[in-house]
């Protein structure tokens, strides 16, 4: 019995990190690079500071999940969130030994016009692939083309 023990305590409370909070987006950064954010606005100012006024919004950039232990034996259930008058609903399924983290069904309702938005829009939508992180800050790796990119979150307050 010790070793079956042993070895769920490997794995990340998948539930505890998921559930209960809604997350709030910091940044978008390349994988590997969290000092260096994408530049989405290619070098324009103006467009940068009206997307970081709209990421303080606390009403804009957020994720909810729902869930428990699923049939598979992997954690899951629904999330909704919005970007700024976007939103969004659909199915996750995490593993915490693994951390592989898959999103499925995600409809959007909505467009935005804001170069971030669209951004966030493409990696909830996009080939997320696992997570990393706690119950303290959640990151949401994905697949953008060739490139692999992550959405940082933090609980929000």
């Amino acid at each position: 019995m010790l070793p079956l023990w042993c070895s769920c305590e490997s794995g990340d409370d998948v539930i505890d990190i998921f559930t209960g909070t809604t997350w709030k987006m910091s940044v978008i950064y390349p994988e590997g690079h969290i000092s260096t954010p994408v530049d989405f606005w290619n070098g324009d100012q103006e467009a940068y500071e009206k997307s970081s006024a709209l990421v303080k919004d606390g009403a804009n950039f957020n994720i909810v999940f729902q869930g428990g232990t699923l049939k598979t034996g992997q954690m899951g259930g629904t999330f909704q969130g919005r970007a700024i008058t976007a939103t969004v609903e659909g199915y996750w399924e995490a593993d915490g030994d693994s951390r592989s983290l898959q999103f499925s069904n995600v409809h959007w309702n909505g467009t935005e016009s804001d170069v971030l938005a669209r951004a966030f829009m493409a990696g909830i939508s996009a080939n997320v692939y696992k997570y990393s992180g706690d119950s303290g800050n959640l990151f949401l790796h994905y697949k953008d083309g060739q490139l692999l990119r992550v959405i940082a979150l933090y609980p929000k307050r």
